[in-house]
């Protein structure tokens, strides 16, 4: 248990350092909505606060209703906000799955928590404001940013007894017009639906970093095995013939097809990300797919 908590402490200082390192190259994409005002702020799109007053749109729980257009409810009984430009801050709402199968082995875990360290330092570089929560089973906790400055800081306890439930994202106090990333394996049962439909509504852009490891997208497995569920620790030996394979790896595939798929419907960015190759060369790879953009831009 020694060994795994040192190497667990390992996994997070090197993720720190990484996530560092790759927010100087690329960020998240707040500059698609925002851009820097007089002041130095980003200027973007918002309710209240006028600058100068640009559109309307819908009306989201948690937006101030000082700014609410009541000609327009008068007339269709809709509820919209009027909307400015404006000196803003940056939001981000930045999720973390903290379930045992983030911390299936050591890259893995590394590679989940660079992509936390990467979000946090992307915002950071902007001035964002930040909401951080980890979320295990049933187990929703908003993160004091404060503990964060720690290095060995992280939201994946792997030495501890995970949640048996499945993760309920549902908790989480998502805030209208945030930047909302979510970083999960995704690896749990159920629709894909409810959790990308959340995600997607009223947020200014929606994101799924989702880890992954070669181990479980394309396993090794020969002859008789003992597997392990990382979520109950419950074992069981069975014989891993080409047929338990092929059955494997068409459920794994059509799994995170469907998910590819729903997140494609609600307009949301679902990122598969290698624990294997270095995490300058994985961000490259986003960019091309315009999900980041370059820190140059």
């Amino acid at each position: 248990m020694a060994s795994h908590s040192t190497s667990h402490s390992d996994c997070a200082l090197a993720a720190s350092r990484a996530g560092l390192d790759a927010a100087r190259r690329f960020r998240l994409p707040f500059a698609r909505k925002l851009k820097r005002g007089p002041s130095g702020d980003m200027v973007g799109r918002d309710g209240g606060g006028a600058l100068e007053f640009q559109d309307h749109r819908d009306y989201h729980p948690g937006d101030d209703p000082r700014h609410l257009n009541w000609a327009a409810f008068a007339r269709t009984g809709a509820l919209t906000m009027k909307v400015f430009q404006q000196e803003v801050r940056p939001q981000l709402d930045l999720v973390v799955d903290a379930s045992a199968s983030m911390a299936l082995n050591d890259a893995k875990l590394t590679r989940a928590l660079e992509c936390v360290r990467f979000c946090l330092a992307s915002a950071d570089d902007l001035g964002a404001v930040v909401r951080l929560w980890s979320v295990d089973g049933g187990k929703v906790t908003p993160v004091d940013l404060a503990t964060v400055r720690d290095p060995a800081w992280s939201p994946v306890n792997a030495d501890g007894p995970a949640e048996p439930a499945l993760p309920d994202f549902s908790r989480v106090e998502w805030r209208p017009n945030a930047l909302r990333v979510l970083v999960s394996d995704l690896l749990f049962p159920g629709s894909p639906e409810g959790l990308v439909r959340t995600l997607a509504r009223g947020a200014s852009e929606a994101m799924i970093l989702c880890p992954f490891d070669r181990s479980e997208s394309d396993p090794g497995w020969q002859g008789a095995c003992e597997f392990e569920d990382v979520e109950s620790a419950k074992r069981v030996v069975k014989r891993a013939d080409e047929p338990f394979l092929r059955q494997y790896l068409e459920a794994y595939r059509n799994h995170f097809a469907l998910w590819t798929e729903v997140c494609a419907t609600q307009g949301v960015a679902l990122a598969r990300v290698d624990s294997a190759p270095p995490l300058p060369q994985m961000l490259n790879d986003l960019a091309r797919r315009d999900l980041l953009i370059p820190a140059a831009f």
